[in-house]
């Protein structure tokens, strides 16, 4: 029983760092894009990035 609860928490945390790699990656790409848009903003990254992982903890969002 314990061994089960423990391995379906290490499923849900390697989940969320694979989610974290792939929101750095995609807000990295939006942060080179946005550079060779004429009115390039300040805070892309974190912007994108807060925005996407952030997302995936609203409850809302899992139904």
């Amino acid at each position: 029983m314990l061994k089960t609860i423990l391995s379906s928490i290490a499923l849900v945390v390697l989940f969320l760092l694979f989610y974290l790699v792939l929101c750095v990656l995609i807000a990295g790409v939006a942060t080179i894009i946005n550079h060779f848009r004429k009115k390039p903003g300040k805070d892309v990254f974190w912007r994108t990035f807060l925005d996407m992982f952030l997302n995936i903890l609203d409850p809302l969002n899992w139904f």
